[in-house]
């Protein structure tokens, strides 16, 4: 399974009881259970980063092997990259 965890739904996967949804709890018990890791970095890792629920996930994922951080310029350079051959539709390219 692929999946984008965007900004603006971090709170049903990361939300806990009063705003997960079925869907993000399905898919962070998916991490949790090592079924899947999580690939964060860049732009996106800045704003997820933001709410502080998804920030305690990720040191403790982390150290588990559930999740990666990838290295901030890497992931700048990428986008870049998307961007200037346009194989992607987006007003959220990161």
């Amino acid at each position: 399974m692929c999946a984008i965890v965007d900004n603006n739904v971090r709170h049903q996967v990361f939300g806990g009881k009063d705003s997960q949804t079925p869907a993000g709890e399905f898919f962070l018990n998916w991490l949790d259970n090592r079924k899947g890791k999580l690939v964060v970095g860049g732009k996106l890792l800045d704003e997820l980063s933001e709410y502080g629920n998804f920030s305690n996930w990720l040191q403790q994922a982390v150290q588990a092997g559930n999740a990666i951080r990838w290295d901030y310029e890497k992931v700048a350079a990428e986008t870049a990259a998307l961007e200037a051959r346009r194989v992607c539709r987006s007003d959220d390219a990161h």
